[in-house]
């Protein structure tokens, strides 16, 4: 087994040759390494199931008769001002309507709706799609803004301003048995209530579900609630489905404030199929400070892969991980997650998950990997990166930009397998016993290429820590990786004095010293007169 370690401007030493201060060093790490980045259990697993808080199958919530817009004409309705404030809902489940099923709400509707009715509530099983504009607000227990269901796909394309209030009340929701679910949204949501998200195509745990879910948002989303209120969640959990989901994010700030929204944003597939987030532009800020609480999240619970694509755009956590793509289940997919240069993360929480971006999953199965290729400007409490695999995958790491700024790991790796890390971008980490990077493999290669700078100047920090079957660090011109400190002195006696200086020892062999510090030792005893007592009486 290979190990390297590198600290100030040190060359890599062997386990062997390793200074005994230094082998204390790595014992008091491993007794509090996996408080910090979970190696003591890998990592917490979220399956799929627990994030699907509510899943049944699609029902209409009110009478099929409650036509407010009148008769279908040729499959299709037009909702106008007329119905204003349309307080018993616009609900339509058609007879006799053997194809598609449309509803289209004009710019002027004002959907006002009663306590516990849907805004709008859509059902055909031939196909339905919505297109509603104006403005729609719900109150009460699964009043949706707008709801579509269907056993052969459903589409809604929303430019209305929507508001709801109560658990359960989403903004959108689309269901379908079969067929496709399309979303495409420009309009404000605002949700409150536990499990409230703003848009939400849920797993109907039956069947084959939909052949394919595509989420596309342009605008701005808040919700507010204690569990499950995100502002995007596609949760496609029936273990048939051979369907893709995945999630586009184009522009607006989504906003999520709740105590366990799980994330801000999260894709998730049971079967083969593929889980995407593409996050194109506009901001992501999830300020519940609970550690599953993140802001972007691909997850595959099957045989799936999981990516996640952040091409713009500045994420903020307060408790979670800023973005992931992982795999819950055997991790017989491939885990990708790559951020573009400009892009920001900001995991600002105080959890053992307040990281910048995590991939995490994989097994050497199929040819299966797990890679991170981030550009982003990364600060974190935790860890700036996570990249792990559950067996024997290769774990690729790339930060070729930007820059990260952690507190306890900047680049962490773990795995079974080949580890390979490839950084151009700063590293600052600033914690007692932190590592600028930290690759561990327990059977596989471990290759570092490093070209910039490491600072960790924590107390029993180290710059880099490689271990593997082999661990090859290779540092270019001009890299400088600078470790942390530690002092230890011989038994001191009271009254005695002492000076001490640090030294280190650069590549080539030079030695560089600091002037010597001197100090007076000194201890605590007994007195029957420390104390004057004056005024006592």
């Amino acid at each position: 087994m290979g190990r390297s370690y590198f600290s100030k401007s040190l060359h890599p030493v062997s386990a062997n040759s390793a200074t005994d201060h230094r082998r204390l060093n790595r014992i008091r790490w491993l007794r509090s390494v996996s408080h910090l980045c979970g190696l003591g259990h890998r990592r917490k697993l979220w399956p799929l199931a627990a994030l699907v808080l509510a899943p049944s199958p699609f029902i209409m919530q009110q009478p099929a008769s409650a036509q407010a817009c009148g008769a279908p004409v040729g499959g299709s309705v037009t909702c106008t001002n007329a119905g204003n404030p349309y307080a018993s809902g616009i609900a339509y489940n058609p007879a006799g309507v053997a194809g598609l099923f449309t509803i289209t709400l004009q710019p002027d509707v004002n959907v006002m709706a009663n306590p516990g009715v849907r805004g709008v509530d859509a059902g055909n099983s031939a196909g339905v799609a919505v297109t509603s504009a104006g403005t729609i607000a719900t109150q009460g227990v699964s009043a949706y803004g707008v709801f579509a269901g269907s056993d052969n796909g459903a589409t809604i394309n929303n430019s209305a301003t929507i508001s709801t209030n109560g658990f359960n009340a989403r903004g959108i929701d689309a269901e379908a048995t079969g067929g496709t679910v399309i979303i495409d949204n420009t309009g404000t949501i605002n949700t409150q209530g536990d499990q409230a998200a703003g848009i939400w195509v849920p797993g109907l745990g039956l069947g084959t579900g939909p052949a394919n879910t595509t989420v596309t948002n342009s605008a701005d989303i808040t919700t507010n609630g204690g569990t499950a209120a995100s502002a995007i969640r596609i949760t496609l959990n029936e273990p048939l489905n051979t369907g893709s989901a995945t999630i586009n994010l184009q522009s607006g700030t989504l906003t999520t404030n709740g105590v366990i929204t799980s994330a801000a944003v999260i894709v998730g597939t049971n079967g083969p199929g593929s889980a995407t987030l593409n996050m194109n532009g506009g901001t992501i800020v999830n300020n519940s400070t609970h550690m599953d609480s993140h802001g972007l999240t691909a997850q595959a619970q099957g045989n799936g892969s999981a990516t996640v694509n952040f091409n713009a755009g500045t994420i903020t956590t307060q408790g979670g991980i800023g973005a992931v793509a992982w795999n819950a289940g055997l991790g017989l997919g491939n885990i990708t997650l790559i951020s573009a240069a400009g892009t920001v993360v900001n995991a600002q929480g105080t959890t053992t998950n307040s990281n910048g971006l995590a991939a995490l999953g994989g097994s050497a199965a199929n040819g299966t990997s797990v890679l991170l290729d981030s550009q982003s400007v990364i600060t974190a409490t935790n860890m700036g990166i996570d990249a792990q695999s559950q067996l024997s995958a290769p774990v690729i790491v790339k930060q070729t930009g930007g820059s990260i700024t952690a507190g306890n790991i900047g680049i962490h790796v773990t795995t079974d397998g080949a580890a390979t890390v490839t950084n151009t971008a700063p590293i600052q980490v600033s914690n007692v016993e932190s590592r600028g990077m930290q690759v561990l493999s327990n059977g596989g290669p471990t290759t570092i290429d490093h070209s910039t700078s490491i600072a960790a100047p924590g107390e029993f920090a180290i710059g880099i820590e490689a271990l593997g079957s082999t661990a090859n660090v290779t540092l270019q011109a001009g890299a400088t990786v600078a470790g942390g400190w530690q002092a230890e002195t011989p038994p001191l006696q009271s009254g005695g004095r002492y000076r001490y200086r640090f030294t280190g020892t650069h590549e080539d062999g030079r030695e560089e010293r600091t002037r010597w510090f001197e100090f007076r030792a000194a201890r605590w005893e007994s007195a029957s007169d420390a104390v004057d007592e004056i005024g006592i009486g």
